[in-house]
């Protein structure tokens, strides 16, 4: 009887656990799916390249120190970009844009915003390139631009504006630093319905490292985005910014080993610097969805962009204006079409390695220079020159077509693309 009970006492709670299992109940697990952000899209899309891209996750960099684009492509391979007393960053890649210095209309690369035209006839101006106005940054080097309409050695660089999808709805950032470096921001951006916003407004200013090196800017960024149905939305963009900068001017070797502080002697006599009084870029860009796997997008952007260049004896002052148009047939191997999440929030699924893209851009541009003596010193007037006015016009037109075929398994890309060797780069004037 006595072996037999260890049995019986098994039994008894074998049955007891049983009885226990019954009663339990696991947590329910809910798995969910989101739909991939604009962000997720763009990079997937920059992978599919087969070439050199890089994706900026702005981010990231406004972690730190955001005072000029210098900082924002300071780690990407293959990317040079160098300020030296102003925000005029000179961006090369592959050598593109070497016969410009910084603070110059760069040349050598094809710039747009949220891809529209920035650079143009007059070449690209850099003020209204607030990295604080940026979502992202996207670059495709050298002949990988051409899926953009980039004719240019360096290829193509686009900055991608926040909207009220991706931004907060209120933000307060203020940067300080040495040397009289301080930077301020408040931006705001919501989505209501059908309808964002974004706005931003932004000033900083900098003693500089040299004398007569100070510089200021402020200006103001802002979108607004409208879904009429799943098929048809619209954006327009605004961007408008003022700076003035002064130029303190080229010293000699010496003067670089003993004292690099040091300005050149004859710009601080000047009082030489560089104004821009007010530059102004308007945009929209409209786009159709013609099924899942295709879009039509047109677009239109003025950009305005006067200077007072007061770095010699002759005061120079210059108006440029741009106007730009795109429209691009987009097709993909899987939809592209955007889908809306339970916010509202509209998404672009990347779709395979494939696209096609075939697209008009033309650009108008005019120049206007005006030139005029300065006598703010007496020992710096040149005979002849009191009375003396110039004023010349110089007009430039480009118009491309670009057409693409791009796949991600394709080692050798230039085989799908077509020859649009008769065409100019919009930084070429007519």
């Amino acid at each position: 009887m006595l072996s037999r009970q260890p049995a019986f006492l098994f039994a008894a709670l074998t049955l007891t656990s049983f009885a226990h299992a019954d009663a339990l109940q696991l947590a329910p697990v809910e798995v969910t799916g989101g739909e991939p952000s604009a962000g997720e899209v763009a990079r997937a899309q920059l992978r599919d390249v087969p070439g050199g891209t890089h994706y900026i996750d702005m981010d990231s960099v406004q972690q730190g120190r955001v005072s000029t684009n210098e900082d924002v492509f300071k780690y990407q391979a293959g990317v040079y970009a160098k300020a030296a007393n102003n925000e005029g960053v000179k961006l090369s890649i592959r050598g593109s844009g070497l016969n410009r210095g910084p603070g110059a209309h760069a040349s050598g690369l094809y710039e747009m915003f949220d891809g529209l035209p920035l650079t143009g006839p007059g070449g690209t101006p850099y003020e209204l390139k607030d990295p604080l106005w940026q979502s992202r940054v996207e670059v495709l080097r050298g002949a990988n631009g051409f899926d953009q309409g980039a004719l240019a050695l360096g290829g193509a660089v686009n900055y991608v504006t926040r909207t009220g999808y991706d931004a907060p709805k209120l933000q307060l950032r203020y940067e300080l630093g040495s040397r009289g470096y301080g930077q301020r921001e408040i931006s705001s951006g919501q989505v209501s319905g059908d309808a964002d916003y974004y706005i931003s407004l932004t000033d900083s200013e900098s003693d500089g490292y040299q004398h007569q090196s100070a510089g200021s800017g402020k200006g103001v960024a802002a979108n607004f985005g409208y879904r009429f149905n799943p098929d048809l939305e619209t954006r327009f963009y605004l961007r408008y910014r003022e700076t003035t900068n002064d130029t303190p001017g080229k010293l000699t070797r010496n003067q670089i080993s003993h004292d690099p502080e040091a300005a050149n002697t004859l710009n601080v006599a000047r009082d030489s610097k560089r104004l821009q009084p007010g530059s102004t870029w308007l945009a929209n860009k409209t786009t159709l969805q013609l099924d899942d796997n295709s879009r039509l997008e047109a677009g239109l952007a003025y950009h305005d962009y006067p200077m007072d260049l007061r770095e010699g004896t002759n005061r120079l002052k210059v108006a440029y204006t741009d106007i730009s148009g795109t429209l691009n047939y987009i097709r993909a191997g899987h939809a592209v079409r955007p889908r809306q999440q339970n916010h509202g929030r509209p998404a672009h699924h990347p779709g395979d390695a494939q696209q096609r893209h075939v697209g008009i851009r033309a650009y108008a541009g005019r120049q206007y220079r005006l030139l005029r003596a300065r006598h703010q010193d007496p020992r710096l007037q040149l005979p002849g020159l009191r009375h003396r006015t110039a004023r010349r016009q110089r007009p430039g037109i480009d118009v491309g077509l670009v057409a693409d075929h791009r796949s991600g398994g394709d080692l050798h890309p230039s085989r799908n693309r077509s020859d649009l060797s008769g065409y100019r780069h919009a930084g070429q004037s007519a």
